[in-house]
């Protein structure tokens, strides 16, 4: 089967002396893993700027049952993040949502929903002036729902606790640790109405942004099975400091 689709990069490795391991979100497949034969020859068009975390790709490739390993046969830019690979605050959350993906999309059914979600939001963030540091914040947030874990946040009263396993507010403190106060709950619920056309109204602290941001990853860790831990995470840290 010859399929043509489009593709974002989560992730590249070399595979052998000409080859490259590419791992993708395609439209049409889902998550794929694919080889890219001469990925480091820009005379042919295929050189490494083109496999950044979270690029916009045009792939072809024939999709053969029973073969481990499809082969790109075509490979070229949808769109081009001039602005984000050159910025580094913009590139230091390519790398670090390109590393929550590839650890939160781990089937090969296709999801048309979501594929355009996150080409919409990496073309939304190479646009964006105002607001730059939220921006991973208000992904994660609409990813969960996305994802079918997003917190139940409509029932919030005040004193009620959130709980992480759950997903919704308690009245009781949870016996387990996974949880946090009435005080941190409310601000849970105001988060949840961020989103990119507001996200440059919220002012996050250091420490806020920080808790809020490790927080998320540990709500990410409870529902996805074998989320483990971020190497990107400390980077993110840092560059917003």
């Amino acid at each position: 089967m010859y399929v043509k689709t489009d593709a974002i990069v989560l992730s590249h490795k070399k595979f052998r002396d000409n080859a490259t391991l590419l791992t993708l979100y395609t439209r049409e497949l889902g998550r794929a893993t694919f080889l890219l034969y001469g990925a480091g020859s820009k005379r042919n068009g295929k050189g490494y700027s083109l496999l950044q975390p979270l690029s916009l790709l045009e792939i072809e490739s024939d999709i053969r049952n029973g073969r481990e390993l499809n082969i790109i046969k075509e490979l070229k830019p949808s769109h081009t993040l001039y602005n984000s690979l050159f910025d580094p605050y913009k590139s230091s959350i390519l790398f670090f949502l390109a590393e929550v993906l590839s650890q939160a999309l781990k089937t090969n059914e296709q999801d048309d929903l979501l594929f355009q979600f996150l080409q919409e939001s990496i073309l939304r963030l190479e646009e964006m002036e105002r607001g730059v540091s939220n921006f991973h914040i208000a992904f994660l947030v609409r990813l969960s729902t996305l994802l079918g874990f997003g917190p139940n946040i409509y029932d919030w009263t005040e004193g009620h606790f959130f709980d992480f396993r759950q997903a919704e507010y308690t009245t009781q403190r949870p016996t387990h640790a996974q949880f946090v106060s009435s005080r941190e709950a409310l601000f849970l619920r105001t988060l949840c109405r961020i989103n990119y056309r507001n996200l440059f109204c919220y002012r996050f602290s250091k420490g806020e942004r920080k808790d809020l941001l490790d927080h998320i990853i540990e709500y990410y860790g409870i529902h996805l099975q074998g989320f483990g831990e971020l190497k990107t995470l400390p980077v993110l840290h840092e560059i917003f400091d």
